[in-house]
């Protein structure tokens, strides 16, 4: 059985000034002593997080602040090479706009520190969460994606197309990603399918401030469609990889 260690809060940061500021003291505020450090991906050296954590320093209420720009361009990159930058027992992937409402992690950690083998999620589907600003199109294309890939993958979980989760490093590397974007989709998906123990809590989520456009749709469609293929993907692996099979 794993420990549970310290936390560290791995943070996307582009556009972000007040809104970074107010999500790093937020999640400070919700971990207490158990957060180790925060790690900030910045967009590019001249974004305006960047003056932003410039002005910030290497601390924050006593934890540790480390920044780093991106390498590769892309969502999917960026989200890869910020999960390999944490270095303690378990850590949280978080956005830096307050979509994901920090103070959920108040309420994650104590499971976290029962269930260290666990992986912990802020679940937007779980009963008692508060969905905000959301379309009906992307509510039922969300759930219904989510029904259908813990269907291939054998869970119960309701959020698996999520990185709001408290994740064990070493179940991170018994995984074996690697630093290409199919990480992104097999994140929850690979450890699940393999047995992972997967427990939700209800959170808040609040949809970005800002107009959606016919490109975004399609991303997301895109998203989910690679989402749904990496279930597949899996499900094939796992039964081929069967003593039963």
């Amino acid at each position: 059985m794993g420990e549970f260690t310290g936390l560290s809060v791995l943070l996307l940061a582009s556009n972000e000034r007040e809104l970074l500021r107010r999500t790093i003291d937020g999640a400070a505020d919700a971990c207490g002593a158990d957060l180790k450090e925060i790690v900030i991906l910045l967009l590019s050296p001249d974004c305006p997080a960047a003056a932003e954590c410039g002005a910030i320093g290497d601390t924050w209420k006593g934890v540790p602040l480390r920044c780093i720009v991106q390498r590769k361009k892309g969502v999917l990159n960026a989200v890869t090479e910020l999960v390999f930058a944490a270095r303690t027992s378990h850590f949280v992937l978080m956005s830096s706009d307050l979509e994901m409402d920090p103070r959920t992690l108040a309420r994650l950690l104590p499971v976290a520190r029962a269930h260290p083998d666990a992986i912990v999620c802020a679940s937007k589907w779980q009963r008692g969460s508060v969905i905000r600003g959301y379309s009906l199109f992307y509510r039922i294309a969300n759930r219904t994606v989510n029904l259908l890939a813990a269907r291939l993958v054998g869970s119960d979980g309701r959020d698996l197309f999520t990185v709001y989760q408290i994740y064990p490093l070493s179940l991170f590397e018994a995984m074996g990603f690697s630093t290409d974007d199919r990480l992104v989709f097999e994140y929850t998906l690979r450890p699940v399918c393999r047995g992972a123990e997967y427990i939700e809590l209800p959170t808040v989520f609040r949809r970005r401030p800002q107009r959606r456009s016919r490109s975004s749709l399609r991303l997301l469609v895109t998203l989910f469609f690679r989402f749904l293929a990496a279930a597949v993907r899996l499900r094939a692996e796992r039964r081929r990889l069967s003593p039963e099979a």
